[in-house]
């Protein structure tokens, strides 16, 4: 015997999960929707008469028994109790509730108090598939995304529109110049607009290569500029270092890094700071410090493949991992 609160519990899961979300849709059809309640039994009703008819009444001051027609047909009604007759051995003949029946979505909405959501989440998807036709069948497979960008999807749409009218902007995220949009808002929202642009822009415009968010994905993917990674190192050879007036140690942009041309012969890596500080002058020699785990940004310099590598590195998991 399902009491009230256990009818909203399993509406509410199923409202939950986007059942009804997903039939809508999909122009599926799931109603009238019914919750059996499931009936007592001889020996319930005979030993637990009270708490029957308690259950029967809390039902009944919920849910109304359909009303009849003139004509003796039950009228259509948002949610009613469905009853039916039973005969029982001890208890003879009993008019007991079956069912609660839903006649559309609005009931099952407003029962749960989600008839707001419900109608926003309805022009939600009505006002994205017209202004991108394209995202129109993921929204249909992805109705929790509808409902999770429910208060930034204004703010999604001029980003795609922006997108799909400067396609690979080359400028900084915080540069973009977007119509009512804050500058750390596509930041903020990489995962949801990285699908949205996938489907909308030409293949031209996306660098598919790049699948994932991290270092920088989003960027390298759309076409947008992002602060590089900083190799620091030092020229161990004063010969080396006058072609930089003097300079020897400095910090610069790994795509800098893999454009220089220092004609040297060994290179010397070193996890720790302070070693790369302190390392001795050595003929033909640089030594690259503080890039811990970032080590691996130096595969996209080929320029060391021409030389001698040596790590140094701590003497634990960490160090042998780096290695």
């Amino acid at each position: 015997m399902k009491s009230v609160p256990e009818i909203k519990a399993r509406l509410n899961k199923s409202w939950a999960s986007y059942t009804f979300h997903r039939a809508w849709l999909n122009d599926e059809t799931c109603f009238p929707y019914q919750i059996k309640l499931g009936k007592p039994n001889d020996k319930t009703l005979l030993h637990q008469f009270d708490e029957v008819r308690t259950w029967i009444s809390d039902l009944s001051s919920v849910f109304a028994e359909p009303a009849l027609t003139a004509k003796g047909s039950a009228q259509k009604q948002p949610v009613r109790m469905i009853k039916k007759e039973f005969n029982f051995d001890t208890m003879g003949r009993q008019s007991l509730p079956v069912a609660i029946e839903f006649y559309d979505i609005e009931a099952v909405a407003r029962f749960l108090g989600k008839w707001q959501q419900w109608q926003q989440f309805c022009n939600h998807f009505k006002h994205i598939s017209t202004e991108f036709p394209a995202l129109k069948e993921w929204l249909k497979q992805s109705p929790a995304s509808i409902q999770k960008y429910a208060a930034a999807w204004p703010e999604l749409i001029n980003v795609c529109h922006y997108f799909l009218q400067h396609p690979r902007p080359d400028c900084y995220i915080r540069e973009l110049n977007i119509n009512n949009v804050d500058t750390k808002f596509v930041e903020r929202h990489k995962a949801v607009l990285k699908i949205m642009l996938d489907l909308l822009l030409p293949q031209s415009a996306i660098q598919k290569k790049f699948e994932q968010l991290t270092e920088h994905g989003f960027e390298k993917r759309f076409g947008l500029r992002y602060e590089q990674s900083r190799v620091h190192f030092r020229l161990l050879d004063s010969n080396m270092s006058s072609d930089f007036s003097g300079v020897s140690d400095m910090e610069i942009p790994i795509d800098q890094f893999a454009r220089l041309d220092l004609l040297c012969d060994r290179i010397f890596i070193t996890e720790n700071k302070t070693n790369g500080l302190a390392f001795p002058e050595t003929n033909n020699a640089i030594v690259i410090f503080g890039l811990g785990y970032g080590i691996q940004i130096l595969q996209q310099v080929n320029w060391l493949q021409q030389c001698q590598l040596y790590y140094w590195g701590d003497i634990d998991t960490h160090g042998f991992a780096i290695l």
